[in-house]
């Protein structure tokens, strides 16, 4: 089977991804000294702090991917967009722990 972008696959991708993402998300917050947190609670913490709005809808898609598995194509797209950017943005502050 090979890659492509239809909704079902990106869908798909969104919910195996978010996993792991919650996984690191409490693994940071513990790296922080902040208490322990489910993983999917600890994912909801980092992306309160973020100043801009809009990211509790984005998790909110994340959770409807990972029960429903498909998404509509432009909620998908967008979602999958804002997975990499919180992806990236975790991974950015783990290596600023690493400069401590």
């Amino acid at each position: 089977m090979g890659r492509g972008t239809t909704p079902e696959r990106i869908s798909a991708l969104i919910a195996d991804t978010a996993g792991p993402l919650r996984s690191c998300a409490a693994t940071l917050l513990e790296l922080e000294g902040k208490p322990t947190l489910p993983p999917k609670e600890a994912l909801i913490a980092i992306v309160t702090g973020f100043e801009e709005s809009g990211w509790e809808e984005v998790l909110a898609h994340i959770s409807d991917a990972r029960e429903k598995r498909e998404l509509p194509v432009a909620v998908a797209d967008q979602t999958l967009f804002k997975l990499m950017q919180l992806a990236a943005r975790i991974g950015s502050r783990a290596a600023s722990l690493a400069d401590v």
